[in-house]
């Protein structure tokens, strides 16, 4: 059954619907992250309304992506550039729904993963507050990429990871792992 349709362009909030860079479903809410956009606009996720938005100012320009958990917790995540003379961290802020605010989490060092434009998908399995595996892809010809292992709602150190079993994923997609 379809429950609606609607354009980037017609959601109400958004500046340029070709830099929207992730949506997030959770519970009955669709959240929005958008390049350059101080705030993340969350729709009701059976009607298509634009309901509020989340302040994710915090992030600047850093291109910030949203996913959710299991239990309907968000995750937003920077995307950092190792490159081109650009480096930032990979810095990670969490909330418990749309009503809520984000708080910083945690901060990965650009300079500890080596890793060139990652945070441009993350996927979480699991609960951010108990037990999950974080995931995100490198963006380039290669397939490598970075997760975190979280037990009981504490964060390990990263762990890079490199498969030749897919191929360009980065740019489309990404892999939960389990």
């Amino acid at each position: 059954v379809l429950l609606w349709v609607k354009k980037l362009a017609e959601v109400e909030g958004i500046i340029t619907p070709v830099n929207v860079t992730s949506i997030a479903a959770t519970g009955k809410y669709l959240v929005i992250c958008e390049k350059g956009n101080p705030k993340a606009i969350v729709l009701n996720g059976t009607k298509g309304d634009n309901v509020g938005t989340m302040d994710i100012s915090m992030m600047s320009s850093a291109q910030a992506t949203v996913t959710s958990d299991d239990k309907g917790n968000l995750l937003l995540a920077s995307r950092f550039h190792n490159g081109s003379g650009v480096t930032e961290d990979l810095h990670f802020y969490k909330a418990s729904g749309v009503n809520e605010t984000f708080t910083h989490w945690f901060t990965t060092p650009a300079a500890s993963l080596s890793l060139y434009r990652a945070g441009r998908h993350t996927s979480v399995n699991g609960d951010i507050n108990g037990n999950a595996i974080i995931s995100t892809p490198q963006l380039e010809a290669n397939v490598k990429g970075v997760y975190w292992e979280v037990k009981d709602g504490e964060i390990a150190e990263p762990v890079k990871f490199d498969t030749k079993r897919f191929s360009n994923w980065q740019r489309a997609g990404d892999i939960i792992f389990e």
